[in-house]
């Protein structure tokens, strides 16, 4: 848990979310202390150092931190400051706690830690007038701090969390990119790794090459889109990333045993 310590919450139902907003901070030299009865989630725009309780945490810009209820907390912010990303909540009650650390170090998927709460910053913003908002926002800061809880620790001079990111950030493009043609080599470079480092790792995480793992998804996509859709079949595998009709049709019946639309009718029938 990179040596910070960390919290246990119950993650097994959705937050019960209080705050969640842009915020700004100036501090410097830990002149504030802040303290509440919720957690508090921040996603930093500016690197700077925290206090929680009495340990000294070292943050940079994109950086997650998590402060513990009811532990105070002292901000020493670098460069005049800046705004930061906020929940604050309480976890779901009587459920069984997971560890979480408090610091965060994202990297390359920084990014898309921000998107995902600014997206339940606007969802809570909203949810007074659309109340299905309001449960959209707690669902996705438990998706959140799962997706935090799960993530590589840090291996400090091994490199072996960084290779595992590389490997779990190129599977995630593969499942969102499903109908984008595969090239290994701009993927490495995406992630920041060499071609053969990645495809070695994908293997060994995965248990399969990259090309098998997206053919895999794709077919399990066309077997959803073909028993839960009337599209034609050409089209499903225009939407999967195989618009030659001729090479669907084999790849599914090497997978399958039948061809996609036998596959359509007998799964209709039973």
């Amino acid at each position: 848990m990179d040596g910070i310590g960390a919290v246990e919450l119950g993650l097994h139902g959705p937050p019960r979310i209080r705050t969640a907003t842009w915020a700004s901070i100036d501090d410097a030299g830990f002149p504030t202390r802040y303290l509440g009865d919720h957690y508090a989630l921040h996603v930093h725009g500016y690197p700077g150092r925290v206090r929680i309780g009495d340990r000294t945490v070292g943050f940079g810009q994109g950086d997650v931190t998590l402060t513990p209820r009811r532990v105070p907390s002292w901000y020493d912010v670098d460069g005049g400051g800046g705004s930061h990303l906020v929940v604050h909540f309480l976890p779901a009650d009587g459920q069984a706690t997971v560890p979480l650390a408090v610091h965060h170090r994202l990297g390359r998927d920084a990014s898309a830690a921000a998107s995902m709460i600014e997206r339940i910053v606007f969802q809570h913003r909203v949810a007074g007038r659309e109340p299905l908002a309001g449960l959209a926002s707690s669902v996705g800061l438990q998706n959140l701090l799962l997706w935090l809880a799960t993530r590589p620790a840090a291996a400090a001079g091994t490199g072996r969390a960084d290779i595992r990111e590389a490997v779990e950030a190129t599977a995630r493009f593969l499942d969102l990119h499903l109908d984008r043609p595969l090239a290994v080599g701009q993927l490495a470079e995406r992630v920041g790794v060499s071609q053969n480092l990645l495809a070695r790792q994908f293997r060994r995480v995965h248990g399969v090459t990259m090309h098998r793992y997206l053919l895999d998804r794709r077919l399990a996509l066309a077997r959803e889109l073909l028993v839960g859709t009337d599209l034609p079949v050409g089209e499903i595998g225009r939407r999967i990333g195989i618009a030659d009709p001729h090479y669907f049709n084999k790849r599914f019946r090497a997978v399958e045993g039948t061809s996609p639309s036998a596959y359509r009718a007998r799964k209709r029938v039973g």
